[in-house]
């Protein structure tokens, strides 16, 4: 896969910081960073899809007995 390069700056600080947690995990800086990139807007897109599920929740819930009866053989 062909991959872009972009600049991002950081103080001295912040980059050990980030190649320590790279060396930890076993990964480049760059995948760290990338890694840590995707994980946010994953984060970012659940919580979007959780809200508006809790928008258009109806209410309804079901006990573990009512589960079990309408699964019935399918278990």
């Amino acid at each position: 896969m062909a991959m872009d390069t972009i600049g991002v700056r950081f103080s001295g600080e912040e980059k050990d910081w980030v190649n320590a947690f790279a060396r930890v995990n076993g990964i480049s800086f760059s995948e760290q960073i990338r890694t840590w990139i995707n994980e946010r807007i994953e984060d970012e897109l659940d919580a979007k899809e959780l809200a508006e599920a809790v928008k258009n929740d109806d209410g309804k819930r079901f006990s573990f007995d009512e589960v079990l009866t309408e699964l019935g053989d399918s278990l």
